[in-house]
């Protein structure tokens, strides 16, 4: 059983943001962070000048792979473009509550698009190499206070405990659905989505899943991060789903041999 991961990085302007600000230095330093300790095989898709300033300084990780970002066919910049209509929109603003409209998925351009785009560089990996059981994702910032780190880092997993579907940490279980809509003013947190294991024979179905949902959303004139996106998906298809209650960024400290 081998497991390969994928993570990406795309700079959309959050270190001038007002609110949830987060420098593209302090982006990388965590990466790197994370980047010296893995031991599984790592692609990360980037701008071509961050690459080179990345590979310099991981010589000595041969299982870290970087591709160019722009030369993957992702759906970002369609995203971008309803989310910029659907963002600007009176409809969609009279939904957000005042104590919600201050959050990056209501009010920043860019960050539901990026964060809608992480199954389609999950997907480009096993185009690439179609040789992995697991296809995995992990949030190239994931890693903040370094005491976690060993809970934190995937390594020593027990790959053949994971089922053949998608496995996903929740902080909540889904009980009752809430729609879209229901969402928009909803604080409670079901799916992290920093972290998730997809089964090859289950990848392509789940990222036109994903797809399709976001194309609904869009529809309907809203936007939402991957968390609530992947909500959704669950309400119509919960059978293709492995859901783990463990703490924030904490999914692969679950699926250890150790846990």
């Amino acid at each position: 059983m081998k497991i390969v991961f994928t993570t990406f990085f795309k700079n959309i302007g959050r270190d001038n943001w007002k609110s949830y600000n987060r420098s593209s230095d302090l982006y990388v330093s965590r990466f790197i962070s994370l980047a010296e300790k893995i031991q599984y095989d790592l692609v990360v898709y980037l701008d071509s000048t961050l690459i080179e300033e990345l590979k310099n300084k991981l010589v000595t990780k041969p299982n870290i792979k970087f591709v160019d970002i722009e030369s993957v066919n992702s759906p970002y910049l369609t995203y971008l473009k309803n989310d910029t209509q659907i963002l600007s929109s009176e409809e969609y603003k009279q939904i957000i509550p005042e104590y919600r409209k201050q959050n990056p998925e209501h009010s920043q351009l860019g960050y539901n698009a990026i964060t809608n785009c992480k199954i389609s560089f999950v997907e480009t990996t096993f185009k690439q190499n179609s040789d992995y059981d697991f296809y995995a994702w992990i949030d190239f910032g994931i890693l903040q206070d370094s005491e976690l780190h060993n809970k934190i880092v995937p390594n020593n997993l027990n790959l053949k405990n994971i089922p053949f579907g998608v496995t996903y940490g929740v902080q909540n279980t889904p009980t009752e659905v809430n729609t879209f809509k229901q969402m928009l003013a909803e604080d409670t947190i079901y799916f992290d989505g920093s972290c998730f294991v997809v089964y090859k024979g289950i990848l392509r179905e789940f990222t036109q899943l994903w797809n399709n949902k976001v194309n609904q959303m869009h529809q309907m004139n809203v936007t939402d991060d991957d968390q609530n996106v992947v909500l959704q998906i669950y309400y119509d298809y919960p059978t293709i789903f492995n859901l783990i209650k463990c703490d924030w960024f904490h999914l692969f400290y679950s699926l250890q041999n150790n846990a």
